[in-house]
């Protein structure tokens, strides 16, 4: 658990994950062994080298390694799904109060197809993986409303607020979208692609989410 113990390690590490890559690269990311990753992760803690990092930044980290790999980010994630509790508006309108708050997003509905395109493309490097454009939580449940459920309402509280009632902050970002819009010049921005493939979908379905805004902020 020492630091000079982390700095044989990490060598020890990325060398075991070049040997367990072959040269089929479709599937690199699962032949990427969790264990050794979780093994890397476990050893950076022993070794006081967190330094507040995330597990999914550290291994963001080691993959930098590979130049034939590619990664992609998602940020909540959404699908047509709303009964779906892993949904990001299933979450936040069963939330007691939301804040309001752009942010970039993934509908998985449109963007799980490109990441096959990405794979078979053999497009590689990091891409932010959300819809172009940010969107803000009030106007997402605005649209659930509109489409989906004329009598649903919600309460808002501030950051400050909810801050005092997370374990820690969370993020709130609206990430780049130059490089994805590069690679699929079709791709809708935020609003368009959850009218299309959530909103409309479950308008003519007569799909809800279970629950909704409750409670008192």
């Amino acid at each position: 658990g020492t630091s000079d113990d982390f700095e044989d390690s990490e060598k020890e590490i990325l060398e075991t994950i070049r040997h367990n890559i072959d040269d089929d690269w479709v599937p690199e990311l699962r032949r990427c062994a969790v264990e050794t990753l979780g093994d890397y992760i476990a050893r950076r803690g022993e070794a006081g080298r967190l330094d507040g990092k995330s597990a999914s930044v550290m291994v963001e980290d080691l993959l930098k390694n590979y130049d034939n790999l590619l990664q992609l980010r998602l940020r909540m994630p959404i699908d047509h799904r709303l009964d779906n509790p892993r949904n990001f508006i299933f979450q936040i309108a069963n939330y007691d109060c939301v804040v309001d708050v752009p942010n970039s997003m993934t509908v998985l509905d449109e963007l799980v197809p490109y990441a096959i395109d990405g794979a078979l493309r053999k497009l590689t490097g990091i891409y932010n993986f959300t819809n172009p454009g940010a969107i803000s939580h009030n106007e997402v449940l605005q649209l659930y409303k509109d489409y989906c459920s004329p009598n649903y309402t919600w309460k808002n509280f501030s950051l400050e607020e909810q801050n005092k009632i997370l374990a820690a902050p969370r993020s709130n970002n609206e990430l780049c979208d130059k490089k994805i819009k590069s690679a699929w010049p079709q791709i809708l921005n935020i609003k368009d692609s959850l009218i299309k493939y959530v909103f409309e979908p479950n308008k003519q379905s007569g799909g809800k989410v279970r629950g909704g805004a409750k409670g008192e902020c």
